[in-house]
């Protein structure tokens, strides 16, 4: 079955939801299983900062962001809420 670049983007931006969720954290560049997700978003985010992220994309990968910005690290376990989370103990 091939999958269209749209179905895949949303497939993507489904799993990083579903990843901030369940583990209330960002994904990780120390785990491997985390490398999918934050190349997807590095790559949307370059795409959204030049603007050439597809019209119909921008309205969620903004609300993504500003998920993602609420467990922004200030260092290994503090988040900006102050709350104190490590998803891998």
């Amino acid at each position: 079955m091939v999958i269209s670049q749209e179905e895949r983007w949303i497939q993507n931006y489904q799993r990083y939801i579903y990843f901030i969720e369940t583990h209330q954290a960002l994904p990780s560049r120390h785990h491997p299983d985390d490398y999918q997700l934050l190349n997807w978003m590095k790559y949307n985010r370059r795409l959204w900062a030049k603007g050439k992220l597809p019209p119909e994309r921008v309205d969620a990968f903004n609300k993504l962001l500003k998920m993602a910005k609420a467990y922004h690290k200030f260092n290994q376990f503090t988040y900006k809420s102050g709350k104190k989370v490590n998803k891998y103990v």
